[in-house]
């Protein structure tokens, strides 16, 4: 799983959707309290085909 770091700490991503830069918007989606990226993969599948689509 792809790593950035932010002020120090590692942050983990997940990225879907267009391959096409700039073609599509991207979505970026944040998880609550408590929760990971995970909630949001059965969204994201279903969006990818239209727009570029990142979790944190």
């Amino acid at each position: 799983m792809p790593t950035l770091d932010l002020l120090g700490f590692p942050h983990h991503y997940q990225q879907s959707g267009s391959d096409r830069q700039g073609a599509a918007p991207s979505l970026i989606f944040v998880h609550g309290w408590l929760l990971s990226h995970h909630y949001w993969l059965p969204l994201m599948e279903l969006l990818s085909g239209q727009y570029s689509c990142v979790s944190l």
